[in-house]
């Protein structure tokens, strides 16, 4: 099941801004998503071999 919200019309504060650019989020978003990608794969390999450590033992 999907679905989609609409926020029209709404204002956000100032200091509620996510960023350093009004309307700028989604540019922001993708500059860090190589970062974040792997940060998460490092995060599951490690997992992995802890998995595997147990596993052995």
């Amino acid at each position: 099941m999907k679905s989609q919200l609409f926020f029209d019309d709404v204002r956000v504060p100032a200091s509620n801004l996510l960023g350093t650019e009004e309307g700028q989020g989604f540019i922001q978003l993708m500059m860090q998503l190589p970062r974040e990608r792997l940060l998460v794969t490092i995060s599951c390999a490690a997992s992995m071999n802890l998995m595997l450590d147990i596993t052995h033992e």
